[in-house]
């Protein structure tokens, strides 16, 4: 009986050993005993093609974590909505380091992650090389052309948005291009266009090339024939000396204006002037009546000049006038 319930005993710490070896390898062989991590989600609303659980996530090149799960959003927050509301966002899932996390794996309240949010912080794909793989990056973009997708739950980890990868932006970018190119009528452009080089061809053969060739060269020689005549002009000897002898003209003047007999002569012709004009200023009577018999003398001598031009034996034998009476 006691070598039964020996049996039984060793039974019982085999498999409490086996048992005990197998959550060591696990344990070990994923080094979760030793690994401080925090588990981080984010929603994507395009194709994960590519991305694979066991990708690596980096921050700004550097890598904190790897992907640990991807599924999507419904399955977990909108299992009690109808079918048609639930919305088709692909979730997430990545193991990052606490340590190299920062302030959002130590225990803060959030705050601080948020700052980062808005100051741009996402989560993106991007391709690894030419391989065909992807790997999640985190990196700062611009939040307003990148705004978190729209949920209305509550995320149950660190919740970071996405944005779009650079494949997806370059896709639709080239849709919309298509979109705007399929909008064009191109038959109608084209037809412009074939217009627009037939008016060209045409006005290109109106144009009087031998003529306006010919007036080119007839402009080009009367130009180097200016420029030779300036080249002549300035290598004169005299036209070289000109600002030399403006300077010396100019300092001439100069001295003459400073002279002290040059002050002494305008302040005399200043006196002469005045003395004719206090002169002139008191006959001006005589002036005007001498003036007047200087008139009519000029017009006596008219209408003897008129006289003698018209009936000159009259002027020269006539009787002489009468002898005038003298009033005593």
């Amino acid at each position: 009986m006691s070598q039964k319930t020996d049996y039984f005993k060793l039974g019982i710490f085999i498999l409490v050993a086996a048992g005990l070896l197998v959550a060591a390898v696990l344990v070990l062989g994923t080094g979760a005993l030793f690994r401080d991590t925090e588990t981080l989600e984010s929603y994507f609303n395009e194709s994960v093609q590519g991305l694979n659980v066991g990708s690596k996530v980096k921050l700004r090149g550097v890598a904190i974590g790897e992907v640990s799960s991807i599924g999507f959003t419904y399955t977990r927050y909108e299992q009690d909505k109808p079918v048609g509301q639930r919305r088709q966002y692909v979730l997430v899932e990545a193991q990052l380091s606490r340590k190299l996390l920062g302030a959002a794996g130590n225990g803060s309240d959030g705050a601080d992650l948020k700052q980062y949010i808005d100051r741009g912080l996402r989560v993106r794909m991007a391709a690894q090389g030419l391989t065909g793989t992807n790997y999640l990056e985190l990196d700062y973009v611009d939040p307003k052309a990148n705004p978190a997708l729209p949920i209305d739950w509550e995320p149950e980890n660190i919740y970071i948005p996405s944005a779009p990868s650079t494949v997806t932006q370059f896709v639709n970018t080239a849709e919309r291009f298509l979109r705007k190119l399929d909008r064009l009528d191109i038959d109608r452009l084209m037809g412009n266009l074939n217009n627009l080089v037939a008016t060209l061809n045409a006005k290109a053969e109106k144009f009087p090339m031998d003529k306006i060739g010919s007036d080119m060269a007839a402009t080009v020689g009367e130009l180097r024939a200016l420029t030779a005549a300036l080249n002549r002009m300035t290598a004169n000897p005299d036209v070289a000396a000109l600002p030399e002898n403006l300077g010396a003209t100019a300092k001439r003047l100069r001295q003459i204006a400073e002279d002290p007999g040059f002050q002494r002569s305008v302040e005399a012709l200043e006196r002469t002037l005045t003395r004719a004009e206090k002169i002139f200023a008191g006959r001006e009577q005589d002036m005007a009546g001498t003036l007047e018999a200087l008139r009519q003398t000029s017009e006596n001598l008219r209408d003897l000049s008129e006289s003698a031009r018209r009936y000159p034996a009259g002027v020269l034998f006539a009787d002489p006038p009468p002898r005038s009476e003298v009033v005593r």
